[in-house]
């Protein structure tokens, strides 16, 4: 069994062992892995069995801000590791994931954290080994009865060629630029995001991404990514171009104090979670001696669904 980094040119391989675990088309991963720029930050480790690879653990480094006089901090986002069903689970489960923390660890990583679906009726089980849990990324779901007052935004045809100035904030956010955004949204293969603007002049003051789709045979509007200084304005602003394109069922997922949820709850009407058929665990392991205590506190986070997306 040999234990080596992995890189876009083991697409194949490595499609085939996501295809075989998670029943995605293998296609559309292999062209999802294909497609990565050779200076992707993931670190992703594989075992191998000769030719076949076996199990992997992959993390994506990044950069938050700092909050109450902190400097800028890095962490990352892992996914759940890959097995193959007829290998041990187990040993194999240290034998991915220690080179990664290490590597994550020396690069000076704060903290490796991993979100967890499960099933609504799932009961609460033991945090994966080295982990232990921050807490559940809530869902909001809304509806939209009447139309806010507040001007719509202008919806765009084509990625956003820049992002808005953003201001210091007070929780810890993501740190993203405009490069990231065309990554995350506009190179994907299996989703089609749209984005509505607020300009002045030529300026980008406000940008939300969102997507389109059905629940319960009704339209639906999920919001993923929103990027602007005066939200409490951004969102009633949104929530009208969403209003006059037919769409009255507003979702979204976030950790429990993020800055959207006050604007929605004042602009819709706010419907049970149990909507949801599952419910989303946030874990954490430090990496280092001493992490910052609100790096660890998930009421200090502010992450909107597409920041808790793993890579």
């Amino acid at each position: 069994m040999k234990v080596l980094p992995l890189t876009p040119a083991d697409h194949r391989p490595w499609a085939g062992l996501l295809s075989l675990t998670t029943g995605q088309p293998y296609t559309t991963l292999r062209q999802q892995l294909a497609s990565q720029s050779p200076q992707n930050t993931a670190v992703s480790w594989g075992a191998w069995d000769g030719a076949s690879l076996v199990a992997l653990f992959s993390a994506r480094p990044m950069t938050i801000n700092g909050v109450q006089h902190q400097a800028d901090m890095r962490i990352a986002l892992a996914q759940t590791p890959v097995i193959h069903p007829k290998y041990d689970q187990e040993a194999l489960y240290q034998t991915v994931t220690q080179p990664v923390v290490e590597s994550l660890r020396l690069q000076g990583t704060q903290a490796l954290f991993q979100v967890e679906r499960r099933p609504l009726w799932a009961s609460f089980r033991q945090a994966p080994r080295g982990y232990h849990l921050l807490g559940q990324l809530r869902p909001y779901w809304g509806w939209l009865s009447q139309r806010p007052d507040a001007p719509p935004l202008h919806v765009l045809h084509h990625c956003p060629d820049q992002l808005p100035v953003l201001r210091p904030h007070q929780q810890i956010t993501f740190m993203v630029d405009i490069d990231e955004v065309r990554k995350r949204y506009c190179a994907a293969l299996d989703e089609t995001y749209h984005f509505a603007v607020c300009q002045q002049n030529t300026a980008v003051t406000g940008l939300v991404v969102y997507k389109l789709s059905r629940h319960f045979g009704l339209p639906m509007a999920q919001l993923v990514a929103v990027y602007g200084a005066e939200l409490e304005k951004l969102i009633p602003r949104w929530l009208t171009t969403m209003y006059d394109q037919g769409q009255r069922l507003i979702y979204t997922m976030t950790t429990p104090n993020a800055a959207v949820r006050p604007a929605l709850r004042q602009h819709t009407q706010r419907l049970g979670e149990r909507l949801s058929a599952e419910r989303y665990l946030l874990y954490a392991q430090p990496l280092q001696r001493y992490v910052p205590a609100n790096l660890l506190d998930l009421k200090q986070w502010n992450w909107v669904a597409s920041d808790i997306a793993l890579p």
